[in-house]
Order: structure tokens, then C-alpha cells, then sequence
């Protein structure tokens, strides 16, 4: 209920400013003032559609708080599908990795998912995670080898940093193995 509300609510905010913003002068033509109108609609038919795209998030991530990983997985993946091109379609696939990883215990299909993200999003803020935790993904299936090289490639890629200590510290690891 509260988040039909806030949705409500959101939509009213959105249709005040596109009313306050509406500035056809007395002398605007008719075909300026419908330019103007279809400009209008352009900016509340994409608000809506980030709306709903928000909303859908949350649904999906409150379906892992509830400990439903298949419904939240369908949820994310139903994102990334619908709206690929939408700030969420990253962030579903960045979640769904987790869910594999952390809650599913499954480190084939967290690997599996993190390349899609890496290759459908290659500049994703969530670039750099999604590479090392395929190396460590790869470490955790056994694929020494194939977790070296992507943790050489990290470095090479990314340079120094936090994620890049941790890769020096996983090569070691492995060597040590």
C-alpha cells in the first residue's frame, strides 16, 4: 500500500512540474503547443517507466530478504530482459551473481553471471568486483590456472588498488596451494 502510495505521490510530483514547466505563450501555434505536449509526454512516459522499473528492483530484492532466491532471480533476470538499457539492468545482474555466490552456494553460475554483466556492461560501476570475483569464483571451482590469468589480467586492467591487493593475495594463495 505504502508503495502505491509513494508511487501516487511521485507521479502527482512529476505531473506538478510538467504542469509548472508548461510555458506556451498565448501566440504559440497550434503546432508548437502540440511539439510542446508531445515533449511532455516524453519526459512523464520516461519517469513512469523508471518508476517502474525501481519498483521491480525492490520486489526482487525484497524477495532475497525473504530468503526466495529463485522468485528474485526471475525478478532481476525479468529486468535485465525487459529494459536492458535501464539503470537497473547492471544491478540485476550484479544481484543475481551474488545470489548464486552467497546464498545458492553455486560459484558456476555466479562466474557464469559476472562475465554476462562484464560483457553485456563492460563499463558497469560494478566492472571491477564482477572480475575479481570470477577469479575467485574460478579458484573455488578448482580452475587454478583459468583464476591466475584472470587475476593477472585484473591487475593489468585495474592497476593498484584494494580489489588488486586482494588479487595479489590470491595469487599467492594459489601458489602456495
Amino acid at each position: 500500500m505504502s508503495v502505491v502510495c509513494c508511487l501516487m505521490l511521485s507521479g502527482c510530483k512529476t505531473i506538478q512540474s510538467i504542469r509548472s514547466s508548461w510555458k506556451a505563450s498565448p501566440d504559440a501555434t497550434h503546432t508548437e503547443r502540440m511539439k510542446q505536449l508531445e515533449n511532455q509526454v516524453e519526459v512523464l512516459t520516461s519517469r513512469l517507466e523508471s518508476l517502474e522499473y525501481e519498483l521491480r528492483f525492490n520486489v526482487a530484492a525484497n524477495q532475497v530478504s525473504l530468503g526466495k532466491y529463485d522468485d528474485a532471480i526471475r525478478a532481476f533476470r525479468e529486468i535485465v530482459n525487459l529494459s536492458p538499457g535501464s539503470s537497473y539492468a547492471a544491478d540485476s545482474l550484479y544481484e543475481i551473481a551474488k545470489i548464486y555466490k552467497y546464498h545458492l552456494k553455486n560459484p558456476a553460475k555466479a562466474v557464469s553471471t559476472y562475465e554476462e554483466l562484464l560483457k553485456r556492461y563492460p563499463k558497469s560501476e560494478f566492472g571491477r568486483e564482477a572480475a575479481i570475483e570470477i577469479a575467485e569464483g574460478l579458484s573455488m571451482l578448482g580452475k587454478k590456472a583459468e583464476a591466475l590469468e584472470q587475476y593477472q589480467n585484473f591487475i593489468t586492467k585495474f592497476g593498484r588498488d584494494t580489489y588488486a591487493e586482494k588479487a595479489y593475495f590470491e595469487i599467492g594463495d594459489i601458489y602456495q596451494q
